[in-house]
């Protein structure tokens, strides 16, 4: 600053373009946060987003499920055709749930062939429609088990799922529900390729019930 007479009269000043530190910082956090492999969030925004959040401040509510999905067949195809096929089958199979949950505010990978889908409830709803649910998993596994060409072949994977809903959107203990959704699809799993388990939140031995 440059007065004169106490008044000033110049001011000079450095100033310094951040768009390229912007972006880079972006793409670090893009990094951090998505599954390279698939483009979806990965397991640790699921953990400290979802997992890790307050159960009295939940950062997702009203959240009226939370589905896992587990692919029917993926060891074989790694074993049959290579990790490069059972990368291709990650990546359609991600493709897939992102449209099929185009409203949910999270879709994970969360593990090898394992996928997290937080299914949002109407701000009025105060449980889970479970007849609605049950329709749209139907139609959700029924794409997920389309054929997938891949190198002039065409690979088959299915996908099973467990589902546990909320017994209040707004508050709910996400440790608790992803204990009953990882129940949900061990029972799914064991009934065999393409099916749904549901819990109701309350009791996982009583609230089963296949979609």
């Amino acid at each position: 600053v440059v007065r004169d007479n106490g008044r000033i009269t110049q001011l000079f000043g450095l100033k310094q373009d951040i768009t390229d530190e912007m972006a880079r910082w972006d793409t670090l956090r893009q990094l951090a946060e998505h599954d390279p492999l698939t483009g979806l969030k990965n397991r640790a925004v699921f953990q400290s987003a979802f997992l890790d959040a307050s159960r009295a401040q939940p950062r997702y509510a009203p959240l009226g499920a939370l589905a896992l999905f587990d692919l029917d067949g993926f060891k074989q195809i790694n074993d049959r055709h290579g990790h490069a096929a059972g990368d291709a089958c990650l990546r359609v199979v991600a493709q897939r749930l992102q449209a099929a949950f185009y409203d949910a505010p999270l879709v994970a990978r969360i593990g090898g062939d394992e996928f997290a889908v937080l299914i949002n409830a109407a701000p009025s709803t105060v449980a889970m429609p479970l007849a609605a649910l049950k329709r749209r998993m139907t139609r959700v596994l029924a794409e997920l088990s389309r054929p997938i060409p891949w190198s002039r072949r065409v690979l088959t994977v299915g996908a099973s799922a467990g589902i546990a809903l909320t017994a209040d959107p707004h508050r709910y203990d996400a440790d608790a529900l992803f204990t009953m959704a990882d129940e949900a699809l061990y029972a799914a799993k064991a009934a065999g390729r393409g099916a749904v388990r549901i819990s109701d939140g309350y009791d996982i031995g009583a609230g089963l019930a296949s979609g």
